[in-house]
């Protein structure tokens, strides 16, 4: 992930910037509930409570682990300030009208009937999958002070490569952790036909993935010495 100094602010600050992670949060999971939902026509459809659920539980969890082992962190992921590149601004566009495209084809999937609800066993996959993606995307925060969501590079106030934790491994164990969280959603979903979209949103994470491994390369000091040395960007042996 792209990374990014951190400065710690005022406990007042701290505790405005909680709050208001927590109604971004209380918001999204009322979309993650409601765009499903709404598609399918009917409330009483138990996968996408069962993925609100899910999250939710994730969240916690994340939250108790990053307030231990970089807490400073927290604010600076939850802050919603700051600029995108020009192709990651495209990039996060293609991005997130594919994640929507995979709630309303699940939602739509489970109206129309389009195909039969996957087997159990598919959906017990699918939340063993959001647990290992989770668990891998938390390493990647926790080893990495720099740890942000924007692409951001700014050497002259302390930006270094991250190297501890899963980044001796490959160079964005992040976006392996959210690749296989979004390829759980359309199974932890019940839903075939929410796999393409979701696809869609797995082809983003590699772009963005390439794109912002180039930038590196080129803006962080010693990132060229760190790739030289962890090969692969997300697949060991592959990629």
């Amino acid at each position: 992930m792209s990374d990014d100094t951190v400065r710690p602010g005022s406990g007042t600050a701290r505790a405005s910037t909680v709050v208001a992670g927590a109604v971004r949060a209380l918001a999204g999971f009322g979309l993650l509930i409601g765009i499903p939902l709404l598609a399918a026509g009917r409330a009483d459809w138990i996968p996408p409570w069962r993925l609100a659920a899910l999250f939710a539980v994730i969240v916690g969890f994340n939250l108790a682990v990053l307030r231990r082992s970089n807490r400073s962190l927290i604010a600076k992921r939850l802050d919603l300030g700051g600029t995108p590149r020009r192709w990651d601004r495209n990039v996060m566009l293609v991005m997130t009208v594919a994640i929507v495209a995979t709630f309303v084809a699940a939602g739509l999937d489970a109206r129309l009937g389009w195909s039969r609800p996957l087997p159990g066993w598919a959906v017990g996959l699918g939340v063993g999958l959001l647990v290992v993606g989770d668990l891998v995307f938390l390493w990647a925060m926790a080893s990495n002070p720099f740890f942000t969501r924007l692409v951001v590079v700014e050497p002259g106030r302390g930006h270094t490569v991250a190297r501890g934790g899963p980044y001796r491994l490959v160079r964005h164990p992040g976006y392996v952790g959210w690749s296989l969280l979004w390829l759980a959603v359309p199974l932890v979903l019940g839903s075939a036909w929410a796999l393409l979209p979701a696809a869609v949103c797995l082809g983003g994470i590699v772009v963005r993935t390439a794109l912002e491994d180039a930038t590196l390369a080129a803006e962080l000091p010693g990132y060229r010495e760190y790739a030289a040395q962890v090969r692969y960007r997300l697949l060991p042996g592959l990629w």
